[in-house]
């Protein structure tokens, strides 16, 4: 983005925490009052999945749903006023 003559930067952002999503957002738009682009790629991985039967994995391991689809909502929202 840097390259083309934008202004790319990356941050890194607790997906898992609704705090840090929206002080992200308040950021955004402190500093640059817009966002051009959302890249929204979020994911949990834990090192217990694939070890068992889906079925019998133990019912924490559904954060991948909560990080990986909710997620993907929250920071939509608070990134659209931007």
């Amino acid at each position: 983005m840097t390259e083309a003559g934008g202004q790319g930067i990356a941050v890194a952002c607790d997906m898992a925490d609704d705090g840090q999503i929206r002080a992200l957002f308040e950021q955004v738009r402190q500093d640059s009052g817009y966002l051009n682009i959302l890249v929204n790629n979020a994911a949990y991985l834990n090192e217990k999945m694939g070890l068992r039967p889906f079925w019998e994995a133990p019912p924490e391991l559904t954060n991948i749903i909560d990080v990986g689809l909710r997620r993907h909502h929250v920071a939509t929202y608070y990134a659209a006023p931007c």
